[in-house]
């Protein structure tokens, strides 16, 4: 009985009779895409009236987007609470949207002719390499129906939590490169670190995502509530509640179909059935997509201490793949572009090391939710490094 909410959006200028496909998905686990759709990347925000007024940086201007409530207790997306209908693994939650996918293409079948990228942070930088490489599966069973695959060509993900086991290593060492914590209180946090990689290596799931807790619990207090996403921000936390406010009113449920059933907010559920999938990894179904050749883009933020650029540094030069080696000796070239304000000048908005389908990019001046802060430059990262870029691989 479970049922996912989405929002599809047509692009508005297509450059193409089939322009791409964009699905985003939010992280958490258990935060609505919604999130995406108003504060980062989406055609729309709200003002402080919860009137709407266009984002100009959407990747909706030449892409379809389509934004899923994800997994089922997320959002809009609701099962009745006495029922199985709750991920509690990534096979799961993978399976639960291909079965959405199928219904969507069943209702849009002039979209499987578009091109498919899937994009996400945070927490879906787990669930965005197994939902891909589950569509991977599914389509080498569908070989014989070419009328049902699923046109695939590559993943995006920022600031995601892919391999706890690694980038938990690094909260102390970027505290005190920060200058966030003193050397004593970094020994603290590296022995909460230890410890809940200790948990992983024994398969003991709920006990390191404990420690990891503990972890973060401690850094904040040592630092006087400093923003782990943004470290630039003191005492300032996400503030969700425009959107929350908007999507809670029975004007915007009517006019987005969702029915009476559906409650906008987050189901604790959703995410208590996930707690022992939290700290495990996915660094290698990364490495599997690469082998097969879809375009994979890994993007950081340069201020997020939650899952920010050292610890991705190391899982993703740590990953096994057909061109991992090349990837280590390729060249991280400056990223210059002319700014959106500053249209005569250009300037250093990143850092780029690409070989072959693999693109890592870390962003400047952003946080974990970059395209909240560089809209921007995210949606020309999106549009020339995941989308364009396929063509001449």
């Amino acid at each position: 009985n479970a049922s996912m909410f989405y929002w599809f959006f047509p692009a508005q200028q297509p450059l193409e009779d089939n322009p791409p496909l964009i699905i985003w998905l939010q992280g958490g686990p258990g935060s609505s895409s919604m999130i995406g759709l108003f504060y980062e990347m989406g055609p729309v925000r709200l003002n402080n009236k919860l009137e709407l007024f266009t984002n100009i940086n959407s990747w909706n201007l030449h892409y379809a987007m389509l934004f899923i409530d994800n997994p089922v207790g997320t959002g809009y997306s609701y099962t009745p609470q006495y029922s199985d209908g709750y991920a509690c693994n990534q096979e799961a939650v993978s399976q639960d949207l291909i079965t959405f996918l199928d219904g969507f293409y069943s209702m849009y079948p002039k979209m499987r002719k578009s091109k498919l990228y899937i994009t996400g942070e945070s927490y879906a930088g787990k669930y965005i390499p197994h939902f891909a490489i589950q569509i991977d599966r599914v389509n080498a069973q569908r070989i014989q129906s070419p009328s049902t695959l699923i046109p695939l060509k590559g993943i995006a993900i920022g600031n995601g939590l892919t391999d706890p086991v690694t980038q938990i290593k690094y909260h102390a060492p970027q505290g005190l490169a920060l200058g966030l914590v003193s050397r004593s209180q970094a020994e603290v946090i590296q022995r909460y670190a230890n410890a809940a990689v200790g948990f992983i290596c024994r398969s003991e799931w709920k006990q390191s995502l404990e420690m990891r807790n503990l972890m973060f619990s401690f850094f904040q207090n040592s630092t006087g509530g400093i923003n782990w996403y943004d470290v630039r921000k003191k005492d300032e936390q996400n503030d969700w509640s425009r959107m929350e406010s908007f999507l809670q009113l029975e004007t915007t449920k009517q006019s987005l179909n969702v029915g009476s059933l559906a409650q906008f907010g987050k189901d604790q559920k959703a995410a208590e059935s996930l707690t022992e999938d939290i700290m495990k990894s996915a660094a290698h179904v990364v490495a599997e997509l690469l082998d097969k050749k879809y375009r994979v883009v890994l993007y950081q933020g340069q201020f997020d201490f939650r899952d920010g650029i050292m610890g991705s540094t190391d899982w993703i030069e740590s990953m096994t793949w057909t061109g991992s080696k090349e990837f280590l000796m390729a060249p991280r070239t400056v990223w210059h572009m002319l700014t959106e304000r500053l249209l005569d000048t250009l300037h250093v908005v990143g850092y780029v090391t690409q070989y072959r389908h693999l693109a890592r990019i870390e962003l400047l001046a952003a946080g974990h939710l970059a395209p909240m802060d560089q809209g921007y430059v995210v949606r020309q990262m999106i549009d020339t490094h995941l989308i364009k870029e396929l063509d001449v691989l």
